[in-house]
């Protein structure tokens, strides 16, 4: 048995990862906890895209254990909140949450929702999710 922390991780480098108003898994990750009441340190960090024209998109980032919903952050995806890169918003999403893993193998997710009201239900312009990880540090 281990008595210090492990670290897992997973991410993707220049892969995009098309949006909608569907929930959109964009990553996953297994975690290995060996006891009970271990706290996994999670550390998510994504790059959302979408052609400037076309802003601003609300997006709704999801975490989720074993199909358990963890916790979400709200993004606003504007001139405000990212930068102009040859015609496309560029933004940078992080986030930080400490969790409580089962005992045994637990799986991540990341899921984004584009929750743009539009009539037609669809999304105007192209988004999507580019670079993107997923990180835990769990402490036994």
């Amino acid at each position: 048995m281990k008595d210090g922390p492990s670290f897992f991780f997973a991410q993707t480098i220049n892969s995009e990862q098309p949006l909608d108003t569907t929930t959109v898994p964009v990553l996953t990750l297994c975690v290995f906890a060996e006891r009970e009441h271990a706290v996994a340190k999670l550390d998510a960090s994504t790059q959302v895209v979408c052609d400037a024209a076309s802003a601003p998109h609300n997006l709704n980032i999801e975490l989720y254990r074993n199909g358990t919903f963890v916790t979400s952050h709200l993004v606003q995806l504007d001139e405000s909140a990212a930068h102009v890169e040859n015609g496309f918003l560029v933004a940078t999403d992080n986030l930080t949450w400490a969790d409580t893993p089962d005992a045994g193998i637990n799986l991540y997710q990341m899921l984004i929702t584009v929750l743009d009201d539009t009539d037609e239900g669809e999304v105007q312009g192209s988004v999507f999710a580019g670079t993107r990880s997923l990180n835990a540090t769990v402490f036994p």
